[in-house]
């Protein structure tokens, strides 16, 4: 049976959604569906449960206390976010319900290993939106939740998926391409190269003037790429630092910084590798 008299619900039912700025469309979107599911359940964001004179810092660690369970939503753009960490942070020291939300399982390695001893749900995934419902009415022991039409359940995931492209940043774009190079997925990595970098693409001839060239440079020399939170954004460009990690150096001299450049193109962002260089110390 679910809880009733919404505004005197038991703490357990509350859930706190965490969230970066960016991803905010993505939160609402969560929060709009699993109300939708059942319109007594508290739900807090930041952005739109801090009214009045309320101090928003004292509106945080009070929801955080009466919320029975924590929605880290975790980005690109979020997986160094110390808001959210605090907040999952503190649910973990709790031993109160974390359910974990990743935007992508390549995502999994970089967050907190607190956050990985839980079971998270991927919005990659077609079934996402049904797990996470299900898995909040299990967590909260709010019985079995109203039943959805796989056509309807689809539809609302085609949408999440529209929300979460718009969210993409330079940051998403810098780490796409280079996992494509990493892939060899060519077509991936020249859908996200910039059009103003085709000549310059040409122009290198250790590449054999392709991507298909860079990219067996990459799967040889390339481990992986972790994404800082330097980002800077003026206009239609983007400078995007980064630490790439190299297969063939000794351990301690593999991570080196990087800088790239995106530029916005048709209202998505586009890398410029011909501005990619290494950050020396």
């Amino acid at each position: 049976m679910f809880p009733s008299g919404g505004g005197n619900m038991s703490a357990r039912s509350n859930i706190f959604i965490s969230y970066t700025e960016e991803d905010s469309k993505i939160a609402n979107y969560i929060r709009d569906f699993i109300r939708n599911m059942n319109g007594q359940i508290s739900i807090f964001i930041a952005e739109k449960s801090i009214f009045g004179s309320d101090k928003w810092r004292n509106a945080i660690i009070k929801a955080l206390q009466e919320s029975g369970i924590i929605l880290p939503i975790i980005t690109y753009r979020s997986i160094h976010s110390s808001w959210m960490i605090g907040e999952t942070g503190y649910f973990w020291a709790s031993e109160k319900p974390i359910l974990p939300i990743l935007e992508n399982k390549k995502l999994l390695k970089q967050a907190p290993s607190f956050i990985r001893e839980s079971h998270f749900i991927f919005l990659e995934d077609e079934d996402c939106l049904e797990r996470i419902v299900t898995s909040i009415f299990e967590k909260l022991k709010l019985g079995t939740p109203p039943s959805e039409s796989i056509a309807k359940y689809k539809t609302k995931y085609k949408i999440l998926q529209n929300i979460i492209r718009s969210a993409r940043g330079p940051a998403d774009a810098v780490i796409e391409w280079n996992q494509a190079l990493q892939n060899g997925n060519i077509a991936k990595a020249y859908s996200l190269t910039s059009k103003d970098a085709l000549d310059y693409i040409k122009s290198r001839r250790d590449w054999g003037g392709t991507l298909e060239g860079l990219s067996e440079i990459y799967k040889s020399t390339v481990a992986g790429i972790e994404i800082e939170k330097n980002i800077s954004i003026t206009g239609n460009y983007a400078v995007v630092e980064y630490y790439c990690i190299y297969l063939d150096k000794p351990i301690g001299e593999n991570k080196k910084l990087w800088t790239d450049v995106a530029t916005r193109e048709d209202g998505e962002w586009r890398i410029l590798p011909q501005f990619a260089h290494e950050k020396l110390a």
